[in-house]
């Protein structure tokens, strides 16, 4: 693709100035007329760029962009077991906890999220929690869900 093209994709020219959010990390940006678009801010991997409606002012992502950049860790040694996971009136029994922090949790499932919304992740114990689908992305033959929760995971019994 020649580097003067109109795209979506990084490495590609913005056509029109406002306020841009990548598709991997759904992380913001603002990009000027003409102004290469860049690698995703979050993840630095190239990504494809979507148009956003905003009014003036700063972008809103600067509390989102902060509680992102909480500690993260790897499972640990009994990471929190989900029998189930569900979201836009579809389940899965199969999910493996990837990481966590203390304010969310990566699992990797089968099928992907088309639907990023609310989500229900039963524990092993029977108990639910609710979350919000930040992010799906492909992981070999499966797909990794990035998920906000409402409480800490991480520090929960296996």
């Amino acid at each position: 693709m020649n580097g003067n093209q109109i795209s979506t994709k990084t490495g590609g020219i913005n056509d029109v100035a406002g306020y841009y959010v990548s598709a991997c990390c759904r992380s913001e940006v603002f990009l000027g007329e003409r102004e290469k678009k860049p690698r995703c801010l979050d993840c630095g991997k190239p990504t494809e760029w979507g148009m956003i409606l905003r009014r003036k002012g700063a972008p809103k992502s600067s509390a989102r962009h902060d509680s992102r950049r909480t500690e993260r860790r790897s499972s640990p040694e009994e990471p929190p077991r989900l029998s189930r996971i569900e979201w836009g009136g579809f389940g899965l029994n199969e999910v493996r906890v990837v990481n966590c922090s203390p304010t969310g949790i990566a699992v990797e499932v089968s099928d992907p999220a088309i639907f990023f919304g609310d989500v229900a992740l039963t524990l092993e114990s029977g108990e639910l929690v609710s979350g919000v689908i930040r992010y799906c992305r492909p992981s070999d033959a499966k797909y990794v869900l990035g998920i906000v929760c409402n409480k800490d995971l991480a520090n929960q019994p296996g």
